[in-house]
């Protein structure tokens, strides 16, 4: 499970959710690596959300609601992550999908963009920079 949670792009793991711990089964004291992956609820449904800043679980440090530790992952019907703004110290998009090795993708109102930024990881929204419509 470790190497799958390393090796798995938000994408498809948003595809394959089930496949990921339950935050609330995950023993206090457990030591989240970045880039792990958890699923959680947000009261009323399960979610997909990865770790941006590696720490040790605390239960009152729910994903739902320390986006300074956590990164909610939503993926849309084309398979493709939707963009969100970056929150915290998230700097969610690379550059190069890691899995695929292309530009990163994202869709953002009805539309598919690239990561076209070559610098850190990107946290504009598309249109206004570093992404190209394809």
């Amino acid at each position: 499970m470790e190497s799958f949670q390393a090796q798995t792009g938000d994408s498809k793991a948003g595809e394959n959710k089930s496949i990921y711990p339950l935050w609330e089964e995950i023993e206090n004291g457990f030591e989240f690596p970045n880039p792990y992956k958890v699923q959680a609820y947000d009261g009323r449904e399960l979610h997909l959300f990865k770790i941006i800043q590696s720490h040790t679980k605390q239960s009152n440090w729910h994903p739902n609601r320390n986006p300074a530790l956590w990164s909610k992952i939503e993926v849309g019907s084309g398979g493709i992550e939707i963009w969100t703004q970056p929150t915290g110290g998230d700097g969610k998009y690379p550059y190069i999908d890691p899995l695929t090795g292309n530009p990163y993708q994202v869709t953002d109102n009805d539309q598919t963009w690239e990561n076209s930024h070559q610098g850190s990881l990107n946290v504009w929204k598309p249109g206004v920079f570093g992404w190209v419509k394809v």
